[in-house]
């Protein structure tokens, strides 16, 4: 469930547990793409007019899952166990990845609080995506993302490499 309305997750396909197991090549990849996504995402979000300078989100990175195994507890512990994993550093999917998390502007304090998105690292209240609203989202962002490239390339001299199989 996403932690606010475009809520985006960078990953890698090949399986690392944290950011340090990386290689250069992979780093590189990610450190490419996280910028042009983080704008993507905003502009989807909250609208081609808006300058990339009045967005604010987090990029977030968890590193560190708790190391006990949930399967030598018995079933009565599996929920505490649940709720230990991750503690450490709030990592809950042992897989490098990257939470872009708008945040849209809040109209009071309480509606900080009553927001259901506000909260971060998996806890808290969240609002379920609608299929359908995801995939418009998906959409949105794909298109986006094809103009960013595009850009890039444009005034930037830097060829992303579109043949690649980047999947949203």
């Amino acid at each position: 469930m996403p932690l606010s309305k475009g809520h985006i997750l960078v990953t890698t396909r090949e399986h690392y547990e944290k950011v340090g197991e990386l290689g250069v090549r992979i780093g590189e990849e990610l450190g490419r793409w996280l910028p042009i996504v983080s704008r993507v995402g905003m502009r989807v979000i909250f609208g081609q007019s808006s300058a990339v300078e009045e967005h604010h989100w987090n990029l977030v990175q968890n590193n560190g899952i708790y190391s006990l195994s949930l399967h030598t507890f018995p079933e009565a512990y599996a929920k505490l166990a649940k709720l230990i994993a991750g503690e450490r550093a709030a990592q809950v999917v042992p897989h490098v990845h990257f939470h872009i998390i708008p945040r849209p502007p809040l109209v009071s304090a309480d509606a900080m609080a009553q927001s259901p998105g506000w909260t971060m690292f998996g806890r808290g209240r969240r609002e379920d995506l609608d299929d359908d609203e995801g995939e418009e989202l998906a959409k949105l962002l794909r298109e986006e993302l094809a103009r960013e490239v595009k850009r890039v390339k444009q005034e930037e001299g830097i060829d992303l490499d579109v043949e690649r199989d980047y999947r949203l």
